[in-house]
C-alpha cells in the first residue's frame, strides 16, 4: 500500500480523502464531504496532484480556496468557479473567471489545498473546547465528547470523566483574571471570533487584526468582546508568558526583589524562580507601585522586574522589559521620557522560567 503524509489529500475512486495517522501509525482515510462513499481499499488511491492532472476526480469537489499553480500562473477555486491570481495589467478588464469544469488538468504543476480540519472539528470549536484544571491547558472533546486531547505539544488523551473540565461559556463567565489566566493557556495561533473581528492569540497576549496587541485590562472591558474560537494551531505550543495581576506581584524590601506566593506557603523570587520562605517585612503590590505616586523611586523597582515582562500603561500601549536595558514602549520611550502614564490597571505578562514554571 502507497504511504501518505498525515493530513494528505487523495483520491479514491473519484471521491477525496484526507489521510489521517493515529499514534499507533495506523493510516485511515477521512472522507472530504459528508455523504461521499467509503474509501475503497480494493481501488488504488492517487496523490491529489497527480488524480487531479490525469482528471480522476471533478475538481468541483476540492476544497475551495485552493490554490492551483499552472503553467501560466494561478487559480484558485471558489465554488463553482476557478478564479485568476496571477499579475495583471492595466488593459484588463475582468479577472479571469471560468467554471470548474473547464480547467485544462494538463496545465496542472501543482496544487496547494486547505489543511486537514481539527481532529473532533465537526462541531463549532468553541463547543468542543474545555478547560483542563489538573492539566492547567485546554483540551479538545473528541471520539463523540467521550475522550478530550490536550492541547499541548504533548498532546496526551483522557477519558473525560478523569480530568476535571470547564466548558468554553463556562470559563468566559468567570472574573477577569480567571478568565484571562485560562484563555492564555490557548495554544499560540489560536484565533477567537470577536465583535472586532478575529484575535491572534500570540506568545505576550492577543493580537488584533492591525496588529496592535490587546490591551488586557483589569477591569475586563475586553472580555464581553469575545464570541467563541474559529480556528486552532496544527501544532498547539503553549506561550512563554504568564499572566498575573497587578496585586500578584510583590516587591520584597528585604530581598530587594518581586515575589509570588504560593498557595500554601512560599513565594517564588523573579529574578532566578526559585522557591524561598517568606520574606520578612512588608510586600508591596505592583498596583501601589505602578502608580507612580513616588514618580521615579517607584518605577527604579519596576525595572527590577525580569527581562521579558510586558506592562501595559493608562493609554493601552504595550512596554517591554529587555535585558540589560530599562522598560520601553516602541524601543524608544522609556519611563524617565513620560510623568503622566501610569501601569496598574492592567494584567502583566511575566516570563514562565521567572515565576519557576515549566
Amino acid at each position: 500500500m502507497t504511504e501518505f503524509k498525515h493530513g494528505e489529500l487523495v483520491c479514491n475512486a473519484g471521491e477525496l480523502f484526507y489521510v489521517h495517522i493515529n499514534s499507533e501509525g495506523e493510516q485511515t482515510f477521512l472522507p472530504l464531504r459528508e455523504g461521499q462513499h467509503r474509501h475503497y481499499s480494493s481501488r488504488r488511491t492517487y496523490p491529489v496532484l497527480q488524480a487531479a492532472q490525469e482528471s480522476l476526480f471533478s475538481i468541483s469537489k476540492i476544497p475551495d480556496g485552493t490554490l492551483f499553480t499552472m503553467k501560466r500562473g494561478y487559480l484558485v477555486k471558489h465554488g463553482s468557479y476557478m478564479l485568476g491570481v496571477w499579475p495583471r495589467t492595466s488593459e484588463d478588464s475582468e479577472a479571469e473567471k471560468f467554471g470548474t469544469e473547464a480547467l485544462n488538468s494538463r496545465a496542472i504543476l501543482d496544487i496547494l489545498y486547505p489543511p486537514m480540519p481539527v481532529e473532533g472539528a465537526s462541531k463549532p470549536i468553541t463547543e468542543q473546547l474545555v478547560y483542563l484544571k489538573y492539566s492547567g491547558c485546554w483540551g479538545l472533546l473528541i471520539n463523540g465528547s467521550i475522550e478530550v486531547k490536550e492541547l499541548n505539544l504533548e498532546g496526551r488523551t483522557f477519558n473525560v470523566s478523569a480530568r476535571a473540565s470547564e466548558p468554553f461559556a463556562k470559563v468566559l463567565a468567570g472574573s477577569p483574571l480567571d478568565v484571562y489566566k485560562k484563555l492564555r493557556r490557548l495554544p499560540v495561533g489560536t484565533h477567537l471570533e470577536t465583535t472586532e473581528g478575529f484575535w491572534e492569540h500570540g506568545e505576550s497576549g492577543f493580537i488584533r487584526e492591525g496588529g496592535d496587541r490587546v490591551p488586557p485590562s483589569i477591569r475586563g472591558g475586553w472580555l464581553p468582546k469575545i464570541l467563541g474560537v474559529t480556528r486552532l494551531p496544527d501544532e498547539p505550543e503553549l506561550p512563554s508568558w504568564s499572566p498575573r495581576g497587578p496585586e500578584e506581584l510583590l516587591w520584597s524590601k528585604s530581598l530587594k526583589d518581586w515575589v509570588v506566593r504560593y498557595p500554601f506557603g512560599g513565594v517564588t523570587t523573579l529574578s532566578d524562580g526559585n522557591r524561598v520562605e517568606t520574606p520578612e517585612g512588608r510586600l508591596k503590590p505592583f498596583s501601589k507601585l505602578a502608580q507612580r505616586n513616588k514618580n521615579q523611586k517607584d518605577l527604579r523597582k519596576l525595572e527590577k522586574l525580569p527581562a521579558g515582562t510586558v506592562i501595559t500603561d493608562s493609554d493601552g500601549d504595550t512596554w517591554v522589559k529587555h535585558a540589560h536595558q530599562p522598560f520601553s514602549y516602541d524601543s524608544r520611550l522609556t519611563f524617565e521620557q513620560t510623568a503622566r502614564l501610569q501601569f496598574h490597571e492592567h494584567f502583566i505578562e511575566v516570563p514562565r522560567s521567572a515565576l519557576g514554571l515549566a
